[in-house]
């Protein structure tokens, strides 16, 4: 099965999500983009599966944060984590035990009850440089996790754009 999938959007994030398949896990074969204007800050990133929320996060103005809920694995190295007090563009560097992380950037404040959202990114790319771009090479492959959907997301880090995504999509089992 392969599908070319296309969203555009003014003023705000371009997204597409590759829907889920029992069983399946999504490959994505090829990506485009473009903008109308220049961004100032640029990213395509793509999530595999949903994000996961807990309510009883703990942050200590630290990289380290803690959750008696989150059950963290090793599957969660990659992900962001966004939050009160967690600075834009945490991901998660590495996983002490199932109640504690460590975080890229430290948090900005000292909180309990934190509502933390774990965003699992298999694919994070800077293209603030602006202008069209591609990553159609023959051996590029990004492939999900089986039965996950996968969400492609071009921003434009505060630009006023119309930005256009294209993915070619190969369900493979």
């Amino acid at each position: 099965m392969a599908n070319t999938l296309t969203a555009a959007a003014t003023n705000a994030a371009a997204s597409i999500t590759l829907p889920s398949v029992s069983g399946w896990a999504n490959v994505i074969k090829g990506l485009a983009w473009s903008y109308s204007s220049t961004p100032t800050g640029g990213r395509l990133t793509i999530n595999d599966g949903a994000p996961r929320i807990v309510s009883d996060g703990v942050t200590n103005s630290t990289t380290t944060i803690t959750s008696a809920t989150a059950a963290f694995t090793n599957a969660d190295i990659g992900s962001y984590v966004t939050g009160s007090g967690i600075t834009a563009l945490a991901k998660i560097v590495s996983i002490t035990n199932a109640t504690t992380a460590v975080i890229s950037i430290a948090a900005t404040a000292s909180a309990t009850g934190v509502s933390l959202t774990i965003t699992p990114t298999i694919f994070d790319m800077d293209i603030s440089a602006g202008g069209p771009g591609s990553l159609q090479d023959s051996t590029m492959q990004i492939s999900g996790t089986p039965g996950n959907s996968m969400t492609a997301t071009l921003s434009a880090g505060g630009s006023a754009i119309v930005g256009k995504l294209n993915i070619t999509q190969i369900a493979t089992k």
